[in-house]
């Protein structure tokens, strides 16, 4: 485990694209993370209605930005009820009224 390979503060940023988030996070902080940070981006596609192809040439990508700020909002209310560890929020802030939001779900931080 990196806990024991490191005395550096150990941060694991979480996906959104699983199950059950909060398994992960309770699995992240017994593995000794100091602390999490979530949410990466979500899985988006695009198709190009002329070509009937998908626009992007890995098929999906990160979808980031003010769409996913409801998704990254609920994800650390959930992960912040059920894990002692400070949270480091994202996704979607562009306004202090957004960084409010997520230190109001239970972040201890966020990140823009």
């Amino acid at each position: 485990p990196v806990r024991r390979a490191t005395g550096k503060t150990v941060i694991a940023k979480l996906s959104p694209n699983v199950t059950d988030i909060v398994s992960i996070a309770k699995a992240v902080a017994d593995a000794g993370a100091d602390a999490l940070s979530l949410i990466n981006t979500l899985l988006g596609m695009a198709i190009d209605i002329r070509t009937r192809r998908p626009k992007l040439g890995n098929i999906v990508g990160g979808l980031s930005g003010p769409a996913v700020k409801p998704v990254a909002l609920r994800l650390v209310w959930q992960v912040a009820k059920a894990v002692p560890l400070p949270i480091i929020g994202m996704g979607g802030i562009m306004t202090g009224e957004d960084a409010v939001e997520f230190l109001l779900a239970g972040a201890t931080a966020v990140a823009v």
